[in-house]
């Protein structure tokens, strides 16, 4: 990266790409008010932090979103972008409750952008299953590949929830567009849980259906 970050959060993409928003350039996690000089309190943010207010005063509008804060995946494959981070401009420490939601660049790839008609609520482990898609253009390619992500589960600024599973491609018909996939073989590889299915054309990924791992 090219500058030093406190307290950042890193997302993994359906497309196996990491993003990292809400972070500051100095200080140190925490919100304490006993006098130490290196908190959250007076953290000078990084350009691409997010929850601002454009009517604030300038110094309230630079507040970082550090600890506490949270950016996770959705299902229709934006991030929200959470923050509970101090007003920079308060002397009390004040939590910040607003949230964004992000739009990734390939989030604008509509040409490339696979569509999920249909797909079953529910696979077991190593069983195929069906997937049809569509909404694609054929000299913008087809589904390459499909994945299931985990739910985001943040707390303090970890998601230790976060997986993304590679599903095995037995058969793509591309007339029929029907996909033919693999469901994990074992709870090693993805504990039994809700996913978000995604498909794949390239980097481009499209919005998610939930499915149940059991």
């Amino acid at each position: 990266m090219g500058s030093s970050r406190v307290m950042g959060d890193a997302t993994i993409l359906p497309n196996g790409n990491v993003i990292v928003l809400n972070e500051a350039q100095t200080g140190v996690a925490g919100n304490s008010k006993t006098g130490v000089t290196a908190n959250s309190t007076d953290i000078i943010t990084h350009i691409n932090t997010l929850a601002t207010i454009a009517t604030s005063p300038l110094l309230c509008r630079l507040t970082g979103v550090t600890a506490n804060s949270t950016d996770i995946i959705t299902h229709v494959n934006t991030l929200a972008t959470i923050a509970t981070s101090p007003l920079l401009c308060t002397l009390e420490v004040k939590a910040e409750y607003r949230m964004e939601i992000f739009y990734p660049p390939g989030w604008y790839d509509f040409d490339a952008k696979p569509k999920i008609e249909s797909a079953p609520t529910t696979i077991t482990y190593g069983e195929n299953f069906l997937v049809a898609y569509a909404g694609q253009q054929s000299e913008y390619g087809t589904v390459t590949r499909a994945v299931l992500v985990a739910p985001g589960a943040t707390t303090h600024s970890f998601n230790t929830n976060q997986r993304v599973v590679g599903l095995v491609v037995n058969d793509n018909d591309e007339f029929g567009q029907v996909l033919t996939l693999v469901a994990p073989p074992n709870a090693n590889i993805a504990p039994s849980q809700k996913f978000m299915l995604f498909l794949l054309n390239g980097d481009t990924y499209s919005k998610a259906t939930w499915v149940h791992l059991a």
